[in-house]
């Protein structure tokens, strides 16, 4: 079932759709009910659903893109500072489109920075990242 471009798993319904707007969440709201936060912050910005008493921000491609961020490398660089940082775990890092893992490598477990070992890095190189919500 699609409603205005929510797609619904079978087997599941809204019995009453309440779809709502702003900045701020509802102090009151009923399990399925429907907010679209209009926050100027990208990484909040979106459509959520009150589901088991909290609100969950939702996308129909699963996790949430919140920020994407590309540097290409000039120097000797090695300390990348990710703008709004990320939550650790929750992150792709690619060098030269090759997605790459934490570790030996880089270190990312100290959000905003990405910091990479030395000598992986050259002039010329394109780092890629996509924080995950």
């Amino acid at each position: 079932m699609r409603i205005d471009g929510i797609q619904l798993r079978e087997g599941s319904s809204i019995s009453n759709l309440v779809v709502a707007s702003g900045i701020t969440f509802p102090d009151l709201a009923n399990e399925g009910e429907l907010f679209f936060r209009s926050d100027s912050d990208i990484a909040v910005k979106g459509l959520y659903a009150f589901i088991a008493g909290a609100w969950h921000k939702i996308s129909s491609a699963g996790a949430n893109v919140t920020r994407r961020q590309q540097w290409t490398v000039i120097s000797n660089e090695r300390n990348f500072v990710v703008a709004g940082g990320y939550t650790v775990g929750s992150i792709d890092i690619f060098l030269n489109g090759l997605k790459l893992r934490t570790g030996d490598d880089l270190d990312a477990s100290t959000s905003p920075n990405i910091v990479f070992a030395e000598g992986n890095l050259y002039p010329g190189d394109e780092i890629d990242i996509i924080a995950f919500e």
